[in-house]
């Protein structure tokens, strides 16, 4: 019989070699390094006695490959005899027929008294370095929040949770800061946003194509951005293909960039979509001389969007803007109310607050969706002027959609950083802290048991932390969720610092209040105010 690669081969069994394989099977992995290497010295000595090689013995090589998933496994390598078809025939055909010839062990032989000496003590020493490492490692990660500790990292931990995932949310949502021709996608199938924009000199602004999915018979057709900006502006990364929505089966779509190249004064640039077979849809853009962060408004005051949606139980934040200076022009409170607090229900207060370099002033209000299937009105007023927005909720899923996030503050070191995410143990959704840190072991205390832990210094710093790792992440999952908004490749250096400086101080607006509050209420400022008086 000819034995090949590839090749099946029936393969019979010796009654002895069974028997004196169940009573004598390798029983762990230091047993099977024994008899690996021992093979390989065998081979060598044959090589050496039949003058094939220059000395006795050869190099071993032992490679351990660690995988954090899935099963690692140890390698043995040699460069010793190897074996051809005629052996591999006498080996495996027949299980177990394959006795000692002069120089191996056959399956009757167990490794040499001396090769068990000699890998004995090795052996020993290897499980007690592995014992201890693990314990240092265990002592070394030692999680030092004690229980109340614990219990804020936990709500602040869940609160994260959720607030990662209305990013994701809503990174692909129609509506935003700039204005939106919505008749153009529901009765064309297609559109540009913004429809309207500014971009100012030096400055670029991504805008993106949708397209309904029905409309197209491949999804590999590129779209062409075409404008007569005379120099004006310039289109970056045109043509484009498109891809899925993310969160919407029934559209693709498709980004590119324009920057500002010099003011167009009075002046309206035309940018038009073009796709195979597909109507054409526009965007109208203005070039302007200052950088001032504009917000196209249709009302003084209004909201972010006309519709949200909030599932039952869940709460979700809302953005208010009114025109600074017109209408707000310091921090001032608005009067936000529910036309039906039993389906939705307004929680806490509303403060606008201008937003420097912009012309209008921001502020937040958090609902909580009560009633399935129900549909309410929620108005803000300020200074005589009136906002209104219709929030709609719906089923809650049996997932939690939440990302699972969770917070630890070990005894531990991370080198210049105050906290990281534990990418390197493959957890990536779990956020240690150091509390070697300097900034944080001097409110700390000693490392006995952390006195200062639950002091509101270490607190308020804790939440601080936490909101900027967490705003961090929302900002790279968006770069991975949206790569072409972060195509900074021909930019002034100086402008994608302010870009993504920019980005994370409006995350940071929109969590680091509620992290403040989880770590610190209300009532435990006015108790600690009260101490000080």
């Amino acid at each position: 019989m000819s034995v090949k690669v590839g090749q099946v081969i029936p393969i019979e069994a010796d009654k002895r070699y069974i028997q004196h394989v169940r009573s004598h099977a390798i029983g762990d992995v230091y047993d099977a390094l024994v008899e690996l290497i021992t093979n390989a010295d065998d081979s060598c000595n044959n090589l050496f006695v039949r003058k094939k090689r220059a000395r006795d013995g050869g190099d071993i090589l032992i490679e351990h490959l660690e995988q954090r998933k899935g099963r690692s496994c140890i390698v043995v390598r040699d460069k010793a005899e190897g074996m051809d078809s005629s052996d591999m025939e006498k080996s495996f055909v027949r299980m177990g027929a394959f006795t000692s010839e002069w120089g191996n062990r056959g399956y009757m032989g167990r490794p040499l008294t001396f090769v068990k000496a000699l890998f004995q003590i090795p052996s020993e020493r290897l499980r007690a370095l592995l014992a201890k490492d693990r314990e240092q490692d265990k002592d070394q990660r030692r999680e030092i929040a004690n229980k109340e500790t614990r219990t804020r990292l936990s709500r602040l931990a869940k609160l994260a949770g959720q607030y990662l995932r209305e990013q994701l949310d809503e990174l692909e949502e129609l509506t935003g800061g700039d204005a939106v021709d919505d008749t153009s996608f529901s009765k064309q199938g297609v559109l540009l946003y913004p429809t309207y924009l500014r971009v100012g000199v030096g400055k670029e602004r991504s805008v993106t194509y949708y397209v309904k999915r029905s409309l197209l018979s491949s999804e590999n057709e590129p779209v062409t951005i075409e404008t007569d900006s005379k120099g004006a502006l310039e289109v970056v990364g045109s043509p484009f293909l498109l891809h899925p929505h993310r969160t919407k089966d029934d559209r693709l779509l498709g980004s590119f960039k324009i920057r500002g190249l010099k003011a167009w004064e009075n002046a309206t640039i035309v940018l038009t979509a073009k796709c195979n077979g597909l109507p054409m849809t526009d965007a109208l853009v203005q070039v302007v001389e200052d950088a001032i962060e504009e917000r196209n408004f249709i009302s003084p005051l209004e909201f972010e969007r006309e519709e949200y949606t909030i599932r039952q139980g869940s709460r979700k934040t809302l953005h208010l803007f009114a025109k600074y200076p017109e209408v707000v022009a310091q921090e001032s409170e608005a009067k936000v109310w529910s036309d039906d607090d039993v389906k939705v229900a307004i929680k806490g207060r509303c403060v606008l607050t201008p937003v420097v370099g912009s012309n209008y002033s921001e502020g937040v209000i958090t609902v909580e969706g009560r009633t399935l299937k129900s549909k309410t009105t929620i108005s803000a007023e300020i200074n005589g002027r009136t906002a209104i927005a219709t929030v709609k909720v719906i089923e809650q899923t049996d997932e939690d959609r939440s990302i699972p996030i969770d917070v630890q503050i070990r005894d531990e070191e991370f080198g210049s950083f105050r906290a990281r995410w534990a990418v390197h143990e493959g957890k990536p959704n779990l956020l240690v802290i150091s509390a070697r840190h300097k900034s944080l072991a001097r409110y700390l205390g000693p490392a006995s048991d952390f006195p200062g832990q639950s002091t509101p210094l270490f607190r308020v710093l804790l939440a601080e932390i936490i909101a900027e790792r967490v705003c961090s992440k929302a900002l790279t999952l968006e770069a991975e969720e949206r790569p072409w908004d972060f195509n900074w490749r021909d930019v002034d250096p100086h402008l994608i610092a302010d870009e993504v400086l920019a980005s994370m101080q409006k995350r940071l607006r929109d969590f680091v209040a509620n992290a403040h509050s989880v770590m610190l209420s209300d009532q435990e400022i006015r108790s600690s105010q009260l101490l000080d008086s």
